[in-house]
């Protein structure tokens, strides 16, 4: 990371809102691990974000800042994929949760990053 974690919070902040990213211990112990046996490795901040413009955003600045990004879509994970290997941002993405297409006769959906399957259903 090229800048301080305070200024990288600010960063964050600007574009999800203050609200809507955290360091905090407790935060960062959460989006540490899955359910498998990958060891647990915190990330720096979490966001939890709402639109593809936000994601937009935070890949930038991450790409501008060399941040590692781990996206999350919704909080289940079972391969380790979702544990911070290098710290970084988790970016949650559960609140993107809109199904926005269903097309029955091609069998397709079109969904947010946030939808479970039971949500699908």
């Amino acid at each position: 990371m090229s800048v301080s974690n305070d200024v990288l919070l600010q960063k964050l902040a600007g574009i999800v809102g203050a609200e809507n990213v955290s360091d905090a211990p407790e935060v960062l112990e959460h989006y540490s691990s899955d359910y498998t046996f990958v060891a647990p490795r915190k990330p720096n901040y979490v966001v939890w974000l709402s639109s593809v413009d936000e994601v937009q955003k935070i890949v930038k600045l991450a790409n501008k800042e060399n941040l590692p990004l781990i996206p999350r879509s919704s909080g289940v994970g079972f391969t380790g994929s979702t544990v911070p290997s290098q710290g970084g941002v988790v970016m949650d993405m559960s609140r993107m949760n809109k199904v926005l297409e269903i097309d029955p006769r091609n069998r397709m959906a079109r969904i947010e990053p946030g939808v479970t399957y039971g949500q699908l259903q």
